[in-house]
């Protein structure tokens, strides 16, 4: 859970720095940090159904 908070961080600085001093729009950057997240989420979730999948054919 800290390593998506990590990069939850990681990415609006990364988001902010890339804007050339143009004003960003919160729900932009919050719209862009909730994709990523469930990007991350769903990736987890195939990782870990790919990991039961394992055990049970063991």
């Amino acid at each position: 859970m800290h390593i998506l908070f990590a990069f939850a961080s990681a990415f609006c600085r990364a988001s902010i720095q890339q804007t050339d001093s143009k004003s960003i729009s919160p729900v932009f950057l919050i719209i862009k940090l909730k994709n990523r997240l469930l990007s991350i989420l769903s990736s987890l979730i195939l990782h870990e159904s790919m990991q039961l999948v394992s055990k049970k054919h063991i």
